[in-house]
């Protein structure tokens, strides 16, 4: 099931404490869609709250350590993370090895988005890279938060895993992440031990429109959430319950990569990276449909290329 890339896309993150004490610069959607591919300066840290990427990235919670590499900041955006479907730049986060001293998770650099308006449906793509040679360790703690879905507060509800326990797992829930893709792993598409290739993942969340008497009463969820990597389909839930409907708990915030679970996450010396590029949000339907029939924005198609699965 393993696949390569012929695609492009786009996006852009905010990287702030989870305290949400530095100002947030707004995203607005234009015709349903936002989108940016880190086409600016190369940005290297050692950053603080307030410095920007490509003017809206805020930069915060990226520490300096120490690795075999020379790597000096577990988080920078240079032209060496960049995907090539895509133009300028990329974001690289750095993880160290079981031989090495490990950063606390909270140290790795987080990445926020935030919305102007809070959203209750959205469909999020984007790109990713592992560094050629890593790999999960098979533990039950290991993982990678790819993403959080944040209220006003700041407060995580729903949340999207990588890389998890010892099957290495998809995982999708409410703060929890209590729901599991079963026999389909991180494996089968990056690899027991990834190649360094590019793949595209792509999520779908939308609030239930039942309230928490009237489930209780027994009308079923009706919340969506889907999840799709390389164009296949992971998840698809139709009965989730997101609770942002039922207990007034909106999209204010979108955390990409929030942090490394389970540290040290691969085995051996030294340092390897995750890459995040081209990454498009819709908060409207998205005009492209997968092989069941299902909205989603789907992979970059350079011109004069199809779809290569």
């Amino acid at each position: 099931m393993m696949r390569t890339l012929t695609k492009r896309i786009l996006f852009c993150f905010f990287i702030v404490f989870q305290s949400f004490n530095i100002c947030h610069a707004d995203i607005t959607f234009v015709d349903g869609k936002w989108e940016t591919t880190f086409d600016c300066a190369e940005w290297t840290g050692p950053g603080s709250n307030g410095d920007t990427i490509c003017g809206d990235v805020f930069v915060a919670g990226v520490e300096e350590f120490d690795g075999t590499t020379g790597t000096t900041y577990s988080m920078e955006s240079t032209v060496d993370s960049n995907n090539p479907l895509g133009d300028g730049n990329g974001i690289r986060q750095y993880v160290l090895g079981t031989g090495d001293a490990v950063l606390p998770p909270e140290k790795t650099g987080v990445s926020y988005i935030k919305f102007a308006n809070t959203q209750t449906e959205l469909w999020v793509r984007f790109y990713l890279r592992y560094d050629a040679g890593f790999s999960f360790l098979s533990t039950d703690k290991g993982g990678e938060k790819l993403i959080y879905f944040k209220d006003a507060s700041g407060l995580t509800n729903n949340t999207f895993i990588t890389g998890a326990f010892s099957r290495h797992q998809f995982v999708y829930g409410f703060r929890t992440g209590g729901n599991d893709s079963g026999d389909i792993s991180w494996d089968d598409y990056f690899g027991s031990t990834s190649n360094g290739s590019w793949h595209w993942i792509e999520f779908h969340i939308k609030a239930e429109t039942i309230t928490n008497a009237e489930n209780t009463a027994g009308t079923p969820w009706d919340g969506v959430v889907q999840m799709w990597c390389d164009g296949d389909i992971i998840f698809n839930d139709t009965n989730y319950n997101s609770h942002m409907f039922s207990d007034n708990v909106p999209i204010k915030y979108m955390q990409i990569h929030s942090n490394w679970h389970g540290l040290p996450l691969f085995p051996g010396d030294g340092v390897k990276y995750v890459d995040f590029d081209d990454i498009v949000i819709y908060n409207t339907t998205p005009p492209n449909k997968d092989s069941q029939g299902n909205p989603y924005i789907g992979p970059i198609i350079l011109p004069g290329f199809q779809e290569d699965k």
